[in-house]
């Protein structure tokens, strides 16, 4: 985050079941952010192909990027 790694291990974890799907879900709570445009990429590496049910994830690292503006 803002160039920092956030290690895994300090997100929760919640997972469910969604009719015949399966979910997992990793998240955390943030605060104290500054006023600004704030860019946050999300690492996720897949050991083999995944499908979710709607797509199709192939093996690999993936990278998302995230844009947060916080108001002041």
């Amino acid at each position: 985050m803002n160039g920092e790694d956030v290690p895994p291990d300090t997100f929760a974890m919640l997972e469910y079941g969604l009719e015949d799907e399966e979910c997992r879900l990793y998240y955390a709570l943030v605060t104290d952010w500054s006023v600004g445009e704030h860019v946050l990429i999300t690492e996720v590496t897949f050991e083999t192909e995944l499908d979710d049910g709607t797509d199709l994830y192939p093996a690999g690292t993936h990278y998302y990027r995230h844009i947060v503006s916080v108001g002041g």
